[in-house]
C-alpha cells in the first residue's frame, strides 16, 4: 500500500522534529464513510495532508492552482511512494477530514482520517482558522503550521545569538525619536511595515551628501526634501499610526546597476536536517530600490548576479548556504514545527552577507520563472521527504512532547 503525506510543519531543538501528544481517542473513530484499504485499515493511516488555502483548494478539480503547483507535489509523492490528502481547515470536523486526493487523473473527493502529517500551505489571519488549526494540530503533527511572524519578532529572536549578530542589520521599532536618532548619525535606513508583504509600504530614506537634504523612495515614487525635519515629518503622516521598524539600509550589490538581494530556499530534508535547496536571485526594477517579484523585480538565477555582481562570486555562495543554514537552525530551535523556509539575504560587492528576513510561506514560482527547473522541483519534494520522516517516526515512536 502507498504512503499517504500531509502537509504541516514540526521544530526540534536539535534540528530535527519534536512530536506533538498522541490524539484523543475520539480522533481515532473510523466513520463507515472513511476510506479503508482492503485489508480493513484506513487507507490515511499512511497519509500526509497538504493544507491549502481555500482558492486554491477549489481549483484542483481544474488543475489550475496558480502559484501553487500541485502537479510536483504529486509527481514527488509518486517517486517516493506517497499518497497525498488535499483538504481545508474548514473541512476539518471531529476525527475526520473532507478532501481531495489523486486517483486516475483526477482529485477525487473522499471523507478520511486526519492525516498523521500536515503540510501547512495557507497564511492563518483570523481567530477562526488559527482555532481551527489548533483542534488540526491536537490530531495532526504540522509543520509551518504557524508561518507568519512579525519581521522584529524574527529579527530579535537571532540577535539572541551571538554568532548570528554579525550578519543583522541595526533594527529597531519604529518611533519618532529612533528615527531621528538614525538621521543623525547619517544612515540610509528602511521604513517596513511590520507585518507587511510583498515590498508594500516600504519607505527607503538617503541622505544627500553634504546638502543637508534627504531622498526619499516609496514604490515607484521618489521625493527630496529639505531637511531631516521635514522628512520626520513627512513620514509621519505616511505612516499614520501603523506599526513600522526601522532598519539600517545594507549596501547590496548590483548588476546592471540595478541592486539585487537573493531568496534562500532552506528546508528540512528526508533525515530531520536543514538543507538549501535553491538560492534566487532577486534584481529591481531600473530606477526602484526594492527587488520583490511582485513589485516590478526580475528573478534570476543567484549564481548569475553573484558573478556579475560581487567579486569573488564562489565564496560568495558559499557564505550564503553557511549562514542561512545557521539562521535556519537557530529559527528551528525557537519557533514551533518549523521546516521549510524561504530567506532572503543581503549580498555586498565584498561578498558580505546580511539577513533581510524570513518568510514561513515563500512563493515558489519565481524560481521556476529563473529558469531554475532542477531546484523549483527539489523545493517540492523536500517537505514530502521531511513529512515521510516524521511520519516514520511518529509509527515508531509515537508523537511526542516537544
Amino acid at each position: 500500500m502507498r504512503r499517504r503525506v500531509v502537509f504541516c510543519c514540526p521544530i526540534g531543538r536539535t534540528g530535527q522534529a519534536p512530536w506533538p501528544d498522541k490524539p484523543q481517542p475520539d480522533t481515532l473513530k473510523r466513520d463507515k464513510d472513511v476510506l479503508h484499504d482492503d485489508a480493513g485499515r484506513s487507507e490515511m493511516e499512511r497519509t500526509i495532508g497538504i493544507l491549502l488555502d481555500p482558492q486554491t483548494y477549489r481549483a484542483l478539480p481544474r488543475k489550475e492552482t496558480g502559484q501553487e503547483d500541485v502537479g510536483l507535489y504529486d509527481r514527488s509523492a509518486r517517486k517516493l511512494g506517497l499518497t497525498l490528502l488535499y483538504f481545508t481547515l474548514g473541512e476539518l470536523r471531529r476525527g475526520y477530514v473532507t478532501g481531495r486526493i489523486l486517483q486516475n487523473g483526477r482529485y477525487r473527493q473522499v471523507k478520511a482520517a486526519i492525516p498523521p502529517v500536515t503540510h501547512n500551505r495557507t497564511l492563518i489571519g483570523t481567530t477562526a482558522g488559527k482555532r481551527r488549526m489548533r483542534r488540526l494540530q491536537a490530531s495532526s503533527t504540522v509543520f509551518n503550521g504557524d508561518n507568519r511572524y512579525s519581521k522584529l519578532y524574527i529579527h530579535r529572536l537571532l540577535a539572541a545569538y551571538k554568532e548570528l549578530r554579525p550578519y543583522l542589520p541595526a533594527t529597531w521599532p519604529y518611533s519618532a525619536q529612533r528615527l531621528a536618532k538614525a538621521m543623525r548619525s547619517g544612515l540610509t535606513v528602511y521604513l517596513k511595515p511590520l507585518d507587511g508583504t510583498v515590498g508594500r509600504g516600504i519607505v527607503k530614506l538617503t541622505p544627500i551628501p553634504d546638502t543637508g537634504r534627504w531622498k526619499l523612495q516609496w514604490g515607484d515614487n521618489r521625493q527630496e526634501l529639505a531637511s531631516a525635519s521635514a522628512a520626520e515629518a513627512w513620514v509621519r503622516r505616511k505612516i499614520c499610526g501603523r506599526s513600522y521598524l526601522i532598519q539600517e539600509a545594507i549596501p547590496l550589490a548590483s548588476s546592471e546597476g540595478r541592486p539585487f538581494d537573493l531568496r534562500v530556499a532552506v528546508q528540512r530534508d528526508g533525515t530531520g536536517f536543514w538543507k538549501v535547496t535553491g538560492v534566487l536571485g532577486k534584481r529591481a526594477a531600473a530606477g526602484s530600490h526594492i527587488t520583490n517579484i511582485a513589485r516590478g523585480g526580475t528573478s534570476l538565477p543567484g549564481e548569475t548576479l553573484l558573478r556579475t555582481g560581487v567579486a569573488n562570486p564562489a565564496a560568495a555562495m558559499a557564505e550564503v548556504h553557511r549562514v542561512s543554514l545557521a539562521i535556519a537552525r537557530r529559527l528551528g530551535q525557537r519557533l514551533p514545527l518549523l521546516a521549510d523556509l524561504g530567506l532572503d539575504v543581503g549580498v555586498d560587492r565584498d561578498g558580505r552577507v546580511s539577513f533581510i528576513e524570513m518568510n514561513g510561506r515563500h512563493q515558489r514560482m519565481a524560481f521556476a520563472e529563473a529558469g531554475m527547473r532542477e531546484a523549483y522541483e527539489r523545493i517540492y519534494e523536500m517537505p514530502l521527504r521531511y513529512a515521510a520522516y516524521v511520519l516514520d517516526r511518529i509509527e515508531r515512536h509515537g508523537r511526542q512532547r516537544r
